[in-house]
């Protein structure tokens, strides 16, 4: 039987060989000692999902009309037309020029969305295949309306959010509030929400709380770790070294 200190040093290992094998580098045992001893804090929550939903956003289906413009920008020269629902969402598209690199392409002068735009007739720009929630937030916060700003999304929608800016290059401008969107949950966590905060995680290219994570799933997981590649989800983003080594 091990005590406590060797069974310490031994997730500390671990982590370090994970961490080194999902970055390809070598991770000093000291950068993950310094994440195992960082206490787990986490902002209450201002306003439950139900609440925050139906308070800051325009659903495109209600009473099968289409909603007005979901202002982020009211003198926005882009109207994104976003997800299955239709969802508009009116944005300055020089903050997300700003952002994105991918944005930047898409309203520069050599594309067809980027020409003739104006506050008095601002173009629309349809992004079918993405998710309308997610990019609601994420034009939130390039655009500073903090107060529209989730502090505690769910781990789905965290996950969301980042598998957009994984496409568009957006990791640099969320830097800060994934931060906060990442820290390990408080108590025991469900096998979804290690899944998808990981996942999360690993594509923001967020080291730190990759490793967090990671020392979450040795210390509170007891199922196989089998489950996570078989998850529609998690298997498809996580590299499935991670969970077989």
């Amino acid at each position: 039987m091990w005590d406590a200190r060797e069974l310490h040093c031994e997730v500390i290992s671990w982590c370090c060989l994970i961490a080194s094998t999902w970055c390809g580098r070598n991770v000093p045992p000291t950068q993950i000692l310094r994440v195992c001893l960082r206490p787990p804090t986490l902002l209450p929550c201002l306003l439950s999902k139900l609440d925050y939903t139906s308070r800051n956003m325009d659903i495109a289906e209600r009473n099968d009309k289409l909603d007005p413009v979901l202002d982020i920008s009211p003198d926005g020269d882009v109207v994104l037309v976003v997800g299955p629902r239709n969802v508009r969402l009116r944005i300055q598209s020089q903050c997300l020029r700003c952002a994105s690199k991918v944005f930047g392409a898409m309203f520069g002068p050599t594309w067809s969305e980027g020409q003739g735009l104006s506050k008095e007739s601002p173009r629309e720009v349809r992004l079918v295949e993405d998710d309308a929630d997610a990019l609601r937030i994420i034009c939130c916060v390039i655009h500073h309306r903090n107060n529209d700003v989730p502090q505690s999304p769910t781990p789905i929608d965290v996950l969301q959010i980042a598998i957009e800016a994984d496409k568009y290059d957006l990791k640099i401008a969320l830097k800060f509030v994934r931060a906060q969107w990442l820290k390990p949950r408080r108590g025991k966590p469900e096998t979804e929400v290690m899944g998808y905060l990981l996942a999360a995680a690993f594509l923001f290219d967020d080291m730190d709380m990759f490793v967090a994570h990671t020392l979450t799933l040795i210390l509170h997981y007891t199922g196989s770790y089998l489950e996570f590649l078989d998850d529609k989800v998690t298997g498809q983003i996580v590299p499935g070294k991670t969970f077989c080594m």
